[in-house]
């Protein structure tokens, strides 16, 4: 199961996501960030309680990053990651493309 949470902030969306990022949620997560950079300026992307992740995730989320790029919009993650992320990030080869910060901090999806 995944879970999506949009909250507002000021100019931001904040989208929290926990659960299963993986294949068999796929559908779902393109349809959320979809909804995420919808005329936004700016999306946050934070993560808690996450279970599991796969390459999957990884490819919607740099798929977004570069629809949201297409309309002007900053997509950030507010780290830390929680450890499924790092490590498959860590798998794929993403080690020079980081979604954050070792400290934690928000850092811009390139």
């Amino acid at each position: 199961m995944v879970k999506a949470e949009f909250k507002k902030s000021g100019k931001n969306k904040i989208l929290t996501l926990s659960g299963n990022l993986t294949l068999e949620h796929a559908g779902e997560l393109k349809q959320v960030f979809s909804n995420a950079i919808a005329k936004q300026k700016s999306v946050v992307i934070a993560f808690a309680q996450v279970d599991r992740v796969d390459f999957s995730f990884l490819q919607l989320l740099y798929s977004a990053r570069q629809s949201a790029e297409l309309k002007n919009i900053t997509m950030v993650v507010n780290g830390p990651l929680p450890r499924p992320v790092q490590e498959t990030t860590e798998r794929a080869g993403f080690v020079h493309f980081p979604l954050a910060t070792a400290d934690g901090d928000s850092v811009e999806i390139r």
